[in-house]
């Protein structure tokens, strides 16, 4: 009887020890090493080929992969509103995706207005205080590659120093001009003056007058969600209109603005021939656009968050910054097999996103990825140069609203089968309606 205790002792006594030469080597964590993760994300149908690349990617990095369980905001006009209702539902009830990954490519164009009830996020600007997504700080505060990001884009992600949403490309508007044919009329100076003062000044009469007519050129971000301030008057909305309005239609065929506003999002865009011909050879200037308040700013076009359920947000964040890395901004985008064929293929870009890179030391790649040529010339790099320059004058940013369908109304008052239409009875009564449009809608944005 002895013996066979003796014997159960040293077997119990071997078992223990293989187990504790197990755990030491790590072999009993191997369980969780196996694990998978699951993460839900809710995105746009439109950004189904970008999100499955990077899902792709992130787990071809990985010794486990993760689970991903998708859900797609439909691209049909008939089927948003409802979808959207309910995703709306969950994500203030706690019962939302564990990421968000959104894109502004309705209310982008900016050339019809778009039905808010389409729209998941109609002012994210709101969504910033709801407490629906969980503060991402402790994660960005260690990230490099988020500190070399805009840091006036990324703060109208942030509450209080606590980031809640994470840009990943922006749009500004811009004013152009031939560097050799540029008197300098507008300084960088000017550029940081009330659009009102300017316009007493007459520090713009080498614009076009029409390209004020298209508030959302110029609006910026003269209102304050947080303070529930508005930085302008009535009076200042119908000044700069009078100003746009008052050639009545006659516009001088012969007037070469010096300065033209371009939206900043499409100078890598250079597709035509001799577009890029002139990239190589001319060389442009670039400034600020001029503002409302005197604050040059930016628009964000896509962006992601995590929910405030999201039980392991670490990951969340990791998939989330994929977005502002250098390979995603390159010409090729992020290496993903595909499942096909044994090439590699690249659809995750920022160019198939929309809108400029939020990483700034990664915009003069950016305005060279179409530039026409492996080599561009010094001219390109210094249009490049001069672009980031400009760029980076930026001092404030938002998110698209209910101001920017105001601004696609306003702008619509004043045209007529794609033309500019002056030249007929009513427009300074349109004037002051769109003044009053404008004013009081977003007081009461700003004070709801």
């Amino acid at each position: 009887m002895k013996r066979i205790r003796l014997a159960r002792f040293r077997y119990y006594l071997t078992g223990i020890i293989v187990l504790i030469i197990l755990c030491s080597t790590g072999a009993c964590k191997s369980n969780n090493k196996t694990k998978t993760e699951t993460i839900s994300i809710c995105t746009e149908e439109r950004m189904k080929l970008i999100v499955e690349d990077v899902m792709k990617y992130f787990n071809d990095t990985r010794e486990t992969p993760v689970d991903f369980q998708v859900t797609y905001i439909p691209e049909n006009e008939n089927e948003r509103a409802g979808v959207c209702k309910r995703l709306r539902t969950e994500l203030m009830t706690g019962k939302g995706a564990d990421i968000y990954i959104l894109a502004e490519y309705q209310r982008n164009g900016g050339l019809f207005s778009v039905d808010e009830d389409t729209l998941l996020l109609p002012d994210a600007n709101k969504t910033l205080n709801s407490g629906v997504f969980k503060d991402i700080s402790e994660y960005t505060t260690d990230d490099e590659s988020f500190q070399k990001c805009f840091a006036p884009v990324m703060e109208a992600g942030a509450v209080d120093g606590r980031q809640y949403i994470v840009p990943f490309s922006f749009d500004t508007r811009l004013l152009k001009s031939i560097k050799e044919l540029n008197a300098g009329s507008i300084t960088l100076e000017d550029c940081r003056k009330p659009l009102t003062q300017l316009l007493k000044e007459e520090k713009l009469q080498e614009m076009n007058p029409y390209d004020f007519l298209d508030v959302g050129t110029w609006i910026g971000n003269s209102f304050d969600y947080q303070k529930g301030e508005i930085y302008f008057s009535e009076e200042d909305v119908i000044h700069v209109l009078e100003y746009a309005t008052a050639d009545g239609g006659y516009y001088d065929p012969d007037f070469i603005p010096e300065y033209w506003a371009a939206p900043g999002q499409y100078e890598s865009l250079h597709s035509f021939d001799s577009y890029l011909e002139e990239l190589q050879e001319t060389e442009y200037g670039y400034l600020p656009m001029v503002t409302l308040d005197g604050r040059p700013a930016a628009r964000i076009l896509s962006y992601g968050a995590v929910g405030r359920t999201c039980k392991n947000p670490e990951l969340a964040y990791d998939f989330l910054r994929i977005f502002w890395q250098d390979e995603f901004v390159s010409r090729d985008g992020l290496s993903v097999p595909h499942e096909d064929f044994t090439a590699y293929y690249h659809n995750a870009t920022v160019l198939n996103l929309g809108g400029i890179p939020v990483r700034e030391d990664l915009w003069e790649k950016w305005y060279l990825i179409k530039s026409g040529t492996s080599e561009p010339t010094q001219t390109a790099v210094k249009n490049a140069q001069n672009f980031s320059n400009a760029l980076g004058q930026t001092v404030t940013a938002r998110f698209l609203c209910t101001v920017d369908n105001l601004g696609t109304e306003i702008n619509n008052m004043f045209m007529k089968d794609g033309h500019v239409d002056l030249d007929r009875d009513g427009v300074e009564e349109d004037i002051e309606l769109a003044a009053d449009m404008l004013y009081n809608n977003i007081r009461y944005i700003v004070m709801e």
